[in-house]
């Protein structure tokens, strides 16, 4: 049976990501106690996250990348929340050293942040009942990424 790039990167990673979905901090925020605080301090970890790994991702590949491979930055929807509760995020950039420098790692590491938007809805629709509306722009504009999801594993799936 021949599998497309996207399902055995998918394959590949499924134990990572159950690590990571299973995580205290990341469980977290499915917990009906989630405080503010709490939330702010998810929002802030998420932000140094997208942060690294797009830097890292525009190390290894160049501005281009993001445009030929369909990717918008999450940040600005990360620091508006984290704005809202009063608690902005870095301003310093974080430092990738060591991150790979070649396009396909590259490709690979924005297969990560494309991928990150999947779980975003069923999570703003959970803290839609315990915090502000203009503290979920993050988790709730998740859906208008998923196109561009789509668009990326049809292009990379035809690359291969």
């Amino acid at each position: 049976m021949m599998h497309n790039f996207t399902d055995v990167l998918k394959t590949q990673t499924y134990e990572m990501h159950e690590k990571l979905d299973n995580a205290p901090l990341l469980s977290q925020v499915m917990s009906p106690q989630l405080s503010k605080a709490d939330y702010s301090s998810l929002l802030q970890k998420m932000y140094r996250c997208f942060d690294i790994v797009e830097t890292a991702a525009r190390q290894a590949g160049g501005d281009q990348v993001f445009q030929d491979y369909f990717y918008q930055s999450r940040k600005g929807s990360l620091q508006s929340d984290l704005e809202a509760l009063e608690s902005p995020g870095e301003s310093a950039r974080s430092n990738a050293v060591g991150a790979p420098r070649s396009a396909s790692s590259a490709v690979g590491m924005l297969y990560v942040l494309h991928g990150s938007s999947m779980g975003g809805q069923f999570i703003a629709r959970k803290l839609a009942t315990q915090m502000p509306p203009n503290t979920l722009r993050f988790y709730g504009q998740s859906a208008e990424f998923i196109p561009d999801f789509k668009r990326f594993k049809e292009k990379v799936n035809a690359e291969e």
